[in-house]
């Protein structure tokens, strides 16, 4: 068999993704295998054929994240750890809600998952008896919520979002920072960078040598 892309062990099963498709094996008792059956496996059975770029496997649940950014998810899903919506398991690969695009990694815990978006932001569902949905409940989730901060707002993708706004538009330094306000003030609103929602607070990337860093502040 070829070389692996990637791999991975989930409770009692495991996942790999090859040039040819992705594959999973071992413990089948909720469908976390995969293949429409809830036969354990004791060698590689295709799940999916194309389209996979990352596999993560929980306690008796996988997911995959697709090129196009989506995630699916299967197996057991008496915590919601699928994310569809329902409570109820799968054997093959279904759409977790809300989350057909925009996703860059994904993991998996015992009975929950969690991805990485690409403005920075985290979403999670599944299990959250001990807060691990990062939502600041102890509430089970069948479909993704955001990670949220202590005092309850959405987790902002950090300062890293804003200085990527800068270097993408090659501002050399801080005095010119202003001609990015649109594009700075859409990523804050969608929680990219700190700050109030009028006014955000964006550390310059790139600023000229010799010179301090500093924040530089931009109104609407």
């Amino acid at each position: 068999m070829a070389q692996p892309v990637t791999l991975s062990g989930g409770g009692t099963h495991t996942c790999q993704i090859l040039p040819s498709g992705t594959y999973c094996w071992g413990s089948n008792s909720n469908g976390q295998v995969g293949d429409g059956t809830q036969t354990d496996r004791s060698s590689p059975v295709t799940v999916l054929s194309t389209g996979v770029v990352a596999v993560a496997t929980g306690g008796m649940h996988s997911c995959a994240l697709l090129g196009v950014g989506a995630v699916v998810c299967w197996g057991q899903n008496g915590a919601g750890q699928l994310g569809d919506s329902t409570l109820a398991q799968r054997s093959t690969p279904g759409s977790v809600s809300g989350m057909s695009s925009g996703t860059v990694q994904i993991a998996a815990g015992s009975n929950h998952t969690c991805a990485l978006m690409s403005g920075g932001g985290i979403k999670c569902w599944g299990q959250n008896t001990y807060g691990q949905l990062g939502d600041n409940t102890a509430e089970r989730r069948s479909t993704a919520v955001r990670m949220k901060r202590n005092d309850g707002s959405p987790a902002p993708a950090s300062r890293a979002s804003c200085q990527w706004s800068l270097t993408q538009k090659r501002m050399p330094g801080c005095s010119r920072m202003r001609r990015t306000a649109a594009l700075i003030r859409a990523r804050s609103a969608a929680g990219s960078c700190p700050g109030t929602a009028l006014q955000r607070s964006c550390r310059c990337a790139s600023a000229a040598p010799g010179r301090d860093r500093k924040s530089t502040r931009l109104n609407s």
